[in-house]
């Protein structure tokens, strides 16, 4: 009865992705070992198969179909989220993406992947051969100096982003990490950082959130937690995203930005992070084996209306005085989120939508057409955003503003 189990990797991995009902006897010694489990493994896989199955999609992998996409002419359904990508993508790259996504997910809370999956969470795969402003989301940064926040890199080679509801990564990253290629090293796993990313803002609930805020900013103020031996801060100590992403490249065995990279400290691996900083890794940790209750979003949403419409005979300027800039101090005002989306499915315009600063300042901005129907972004109550619609020219013509309600989720048509 103590015989180790064999084959448990397998048999676990088989159990965790496909979801079957499947029964296991226990190696008694007197059959072939092979086709049986040790009474303690019996045990545990049995109680795997019987979590919560009825809410489990069966079919968890769909096949790579063709897609009816302008761009993205291929997709696969991966746990009911989908993973999509130009007929440059590797049909390889989307399997290697979908095994990651179910590595990260399958011990988790059930409601994680139903959250993803209400908030609309999509992957979108950036071809070798492709840039990031090769992307339709992306088109309008090309080679805009300071890309998004204007004051960072071009927008153009960056291979990795979550940007909106959906995850950006470059197919390099998925099938042949470790190989530089002529954008970075390749060695850290990308797809793993900005799919945290996803999983922590669409994914968890507001109170787990705040925990694993609080976990960093104890983290931050340790001595030398994340400290670089020059005195700067390592990656995970830029905010509470960030810190979460990190620690969750090292849970599933690869390594974030390092505290020192000369020793490679934390060591790359779970068991690098725990030695590290426990504190943190028991909380990813909780959240991702599913220790850590996760309830379903309930939040409740709004249609908003403009504050502001243009009219024919009003000059841009006199539309400009209508519109509030964002109130100042957005850390003392409550985050909720924007939905933008195209009212008219067959609305073949394109619209630039943009947050207007404290100073009135337009600042990054998204498109919404009909390749890119949907946007949904995070925000304070009392920003401001300004939708201008591109003409034929190339200009833009400003027509409305929308102004963030102190209401969970906003809704905001085009």
């Amino acid at each position: 009865m103590n015989n180790l189990l064999r084959n448990s990797t397998a048999l676990c991995s088989s159990v965790c992705i496909v979801g079957k009902n499947t029964s296991y006897s226990f190696f008694d010694g007197k059959e072939n070992p092979n086709n049986y489990v040790s009474w303690e493994a019996y045990k545990f896989i049995n109680k795997i198969t019987k979590r919560k199955e009825e809410n489990v999609d069966k079919n968890v992998i769909g096949d790579l179909v063709k897609n009816n996409h302008k761009f993205y002419k291929k997709k696969l359904l991966c746990r009911g989220l989908e993973i999509k990508g130009s007929k440059k993508v590797d049909d390889k790259s989307f399997y290697i993406a979908c095994d990651r996504i179910q590595r990260m997910l399958r011990h988790s809370s059930e409601n994680v992947t139903k959250n993803l999956i209400k908030n609309d969470v999509g992957f979108n795969l950036i071809a070798k051969s492709e840039q990031m402003t090769d992307l339709p989301e992306h088109c309008h940064m090309k080679d805009v100096k300071g890309g998004y926040s204007g004051r960072g890199n071009m927008v153009n080679k960056c291979r990795g982003m979550r940007h909106g509801q959906n995850v950006f990564c470059g197919e390099e990253n998925l099938i042949q990490q470790g190989l530089k290629t002529e954008y970075s090293p390749n060695i850290k796993d990308i797809f793993i950082h900005e799919t945290s990313h996803a999983i922590m803002g669409d994914g968890v609930d507001g109170k787990t959130q705040e925990d694993i805020n609080k976990v960093f900013k104890d983290a931050k103020s340790t001595n030398n937690l994340w400290k670089k031996p020059n005195g700067k801060n390592a990656y995970a100590l830029s905010n509470s995203k960030e810190y979460f992403a990190e620690l969750s490249m090292w849970l599933f065995g690869g390594h974030g930005d390092y505290a020192n990279i000369e020793n490679k400290i934390p060591k790359p691996g779970p068991g690098g992070l725990s030695e590290y900083d426990n504190d943190g890794f028991k909380l990813i940790c909780d959240i991702y084996n599913g220790i850590r209750e996760i309830p379903f979003d309930v939040s409740k949403e709004r249609v908003y209306q403009p504050i502001v419409e243009i009219s024919k005979s009003e000059e841009p300027d006199e539309f400009f005085s209508r519109i509030p800039s964002s109130k100042n101090g957005p850390p003392k005002n409550k985050k909720v989120t924007l939905s933008f989306q195209l009212k008219n499915k067959n609305d073949n315009s394109e619209y630039l939508v943009s947050w207007l600063n404290y100073k009135g300042e337009k600042r990054w901005g998204f498109l919404i057409n009909k390749d890119c129907p949907k946007f949904n972004t995070s925000t304070f109550v009392g920003h401001s955003w300004l939708i201008e619609k591109k003409t034929k020219d190339g200009c833009c013509q400003v027509i409305k503003a929308f102004v963030a309600e102190d209401y969970e989720k906003g809704i905001c048509f085009i």
